[in-house]
């Protein structure tokens, strides 16, 4: 097994822990924030601290970069996305979810 492999076998349960976690471990090097940025992270990330609406964020560049992290989650098959927006939505059924997005 090579180096990079074994990084990005930490960087993917670190992303399975925490959303947070992540971001932190990418700002912290370039190589953590090449690893941090491959599909295999972005199918497992986890969901559980992720601030989908935050009043807080005001600043346009702030939420197209969030859009486009839920967008890249959800394009390589991330579940825990849906099950983010659903819950956020208020609703209890993901495919209702899913169609209200599509349109």
């Amino acid at each position: 097994m090579d180096f990079t492999r074994i990084l990005l076998d930490i960087v993917d349960r670190l992303a399975y822990g925490s959303f947070k976690d992540l971001i932190s471990l990418r700002l912290s090097s370039k190589l953590f924030n090449t690893i941090g940025s491959e599909e295999i992270i972005y199918e497992n990330v986890s969901f559980v601290d992720f601030p989908l609406f935050s009043w807080s964020v005001r600043i346009r560049d702030h939420i197209d970069k969030r859009n486009y992290f839920v967008n890249r989650c959800m394009k390589v098959g991330n579940r825990e996305t849906l099950a983010c927006i659903a819950k956020a939505l208020g609703r209890k059924n993901k495919e209702d979810t899913m169609m209200q997005l599509m349109c």
